[in-house]
Order: structure tokens, then C-alpha cells, then sequence
């Protein structure tokens, strides 16, 4: 919902501003907002760890949907051969018995005793690999965000536990966090959580990977450099343009001094000159006189530079491995 964004500290027109409502569910989110007070978002050593993090994170969660995939009845073949494919030729034997058992057996045509023992222990070795590998991933997880805590001497609260409940006798995954009375696709009757075995983990939730994912921790970087600056700050929201449309703004920040505010770009690769028009347009439509992107590459191209002077807006690269010292000269505060 739009709303009237005029501060009574500051004599500057009024801007109507939103934030979407996803946006700021996951902003709010325990995780993401320890995360974002951190305040580490521009140190590169950070952003490697959690690059590290969500990639792993990734990784979990798409073994998590893999077991509901080979329990599909119309692609239970099809997702054991991708899964024991993927997998190398350390498990060619199982690899072809699924092939033959399943992905090449005529329509309708029944396993034998012999061939469903075999499908069993095939499917009991798939799943087990499979959880073994989430424990590793996890205990990779958890070990990196620790020794840097260790180095940096803070905490953290970043990773979301989950807890994966496991059939014993097949190794199936049964239910991630909450145990409920289930009829394993083995044939075990589980009513009983000690029936079960149950593995933790620690990892970064779906909203933290796609804050990640989106860049949109580069923008919150940008937002504590800003307030480093003294300034009054927006992150993240879209301005009504007085023709109308709606402009998406990742960063605007007002001074209590000096009565100006301009606005921010961020992006994480090589600034392309239609980026620098896109925000000139913007800043056109909403009334605002100065602006800023800040870009990862390191090198950005001096045609494209004058470009953006021209337009009053400055660029500033290499904002991950440079200081924040040496970023806030940049920046003008008047």
C-alpha cells in the first residue's frame, strides 16, 4: 500500500513509497533480520562465507525434495535413474538394475519378489547416501559460520534448525520437523517417534537463500554505509513517479543537514549504459537531482562513467573489496 513518505525533520517534497508485501515478510523474518544487523553485509569475507551457505543450503534442500520425488508413482523410476546417475560410476550396478527394473520394463508389468528386494535395497541405498550427504552438508555449514565466529568474535544467529525424521528400516525421510503416525512405502506402520531416526540440521531457510539469491543483502550493505553517513534511509521500495508509474528504488537516503536526497543502484556486475539511463529516468520522474550506483566489478568503462556525470549520477565500484572507510569518501554529503 502506498503511503506518504515526508519526515518532519526534512524540507523536501513528499514521496509516496511502498514496499511489497513479500518484501517486507522477509525482511522482518528472525533470521534475515539478524543477518541484516550484522551490519557485515559489504565485508567480502562474510559475503564469501554465505555464498558458501546458501549454496549448500540449496543443495540440502533440493536432496529434501528428491525423496518425494522417487515416492511419485509416475516418475519413481525416472528419479532413482537421475539420482543414481548423478552420482557417478560408483553406483553403475544400481544404476542399471534401476534402469532394467523400471525405466525399460513394459507398462504394467509386475516385480517379482527377487526384483522388489533388490528395488528395496536399491531405493534404502539411495536414501541413505542421500541423507549422508545432507549430514555433510550441514555439518559444513555449521563448522564454517562457527570458525568464523570463532576469528571475529561475535555470534551469529543466522542458520534455521531443522530436524529430518527417518524411517529405520528403509531410511525413507518421513517428515522434517514435526513427527506424525505414517505408512512407510516399505510397509512399516510408524506411530511411534521412536520408530523413527532423527537427524538435525542447520541451514539457511528458503526466505534467507532468496535474500541472498536477489542481492538483496548488497542493498542493506549499501543502507548501513548510508546511516554510517548519517543519513536517513529507505531500502528497497518503489516511488510513485508523477507520471504515474511505479519506480523500484533500492536505495534512497535523505540528509538532516543539508536538505537533499538522492537515490541508489545496486548491482553486482558491470554496469551496462542503459542501467545508468534507467535510473536517470527515474530520478526525472520523482523529482531527484543526484544519484548513485554502486557495482561489484572493478572496472567500470570511462564512457560510461562521463555518461553517468552527465546525468548527475556517480558510480562507485569494487564495493565489496574496498573499505568502508574509503566508500563513505565517495559519497557526498551536501
Amino acid at each position: 500500500m502506498l503511503r506518504v513518505h515526508n519526515p518532519p525533520n526534512l524540507n523536501l517534497p513528499p514521496l509516496m513509497v511502498q514496499k511489497t508485501e513479500a518484501r517486507e515478510e522477509m525482511e522482518n523474518s528472525p533470521k534475515i533480520a539478524n543477518f541484516i544487523r550484522s551490519n557485515l553485509l559489504l565485508r567480502k569475507d562474510f559475503y564469501e562465507l554465505s555464498q558458501t551457505i546458501c549454496d549448500l543450503s540449496g543443495k540440502i534442500q533440493e536432496m529434501i525434495a528428491s525423496f518425494s520425488e522417487v515416492d511419485d508413482p509416475k516418475d519413481s523410476g525416472m528419479a532413482l535413474f537421475r539420482a543414481m546417475r548423478n552420482r557417478g560410476r560408483e553406483d553403475w550396478e544400481r544404476l542399471r538394475l534401476i534402469r532394467n527394473l523400471l525405466v525399460h520394463r513394459p507398462s504394467g508389468a509386475k516385480l517379482s519378489k527377487a526384483e522388489e528386494k533388490a528395488l528395496f535395497e536399491v531405493r534404502s541405498g539411495v536414501f541413505k547416501d542421500t541423507v549422508a550427504t545432507i549430514k555433510r552438508h550441514s555439518t559444513t555449514i555449521q563448522n564454517k559460520l562457527s570458525a568464523y565466529e570463532s576469528k571475529q568474535q561475535i555470534n551469529l544467529d543466522i542458520l534455521t534448525p531443522l530436524t529430518l525424521y527417518l524411517c529405520k528400516k528403509c531410511n525413507k525421510l518421513l517428515s522434517t520437523d514435526r513427527f506424525s503416525t505414517i505408512n512407510c512405502k516399505c510397509g512399516e506402520h510408524i506411530e511411534d517417534v521412536s520408530k523413527t531416526r532423527r537427524e538435525p540440521l542447520a541451514y539457511f531457510d528458503g526466505q534467507l537463500q532468496s535474500f541472498m539469491k536477489n542481492n538483496y543483502w548488497f542493498e542493506h550493505g549499501i543502507d548501513y554505509l548510508l546511516r554510517r553517513k548519517n543519513f536517513q534511509t529507505l531500502c528497497g521500495v518503489h516511488v510513485l513517479g508523477h507520471s504515474g508509474n511505479l519506480h523500484e528504488i533500492d536505495n534512497i537516503a535523505e540528509s538532516k543537514s543539508a536538505n537533499f536526497r538522492f537515490f541508489c543502484e545496486c548491482k553486482t556486475a558491470a554496469i551496462k549504459t542503459n542501467e545508468v539511463f534507467v535510473l536517470a529516468g527515474k530520478m526525472a520522474d520523482t523529482g531527484c537531482s543526484k544519484g548513485y550506483i554502486f557495482t561489484l566489478d572493478k572496472e567500470t568503462p570511462k564512457e560510461i562513467r562521463h555518461l553517468g556525470r552527465s546525468r548527475n549520477i556517480s558510480i562507485i565500484g569494487d564495493a565489496l573489496s574496498r573499505t568502508e572507510e574509503s566508500l563513505l569518501t565517495e559519497i557526498r554529503d551536501e
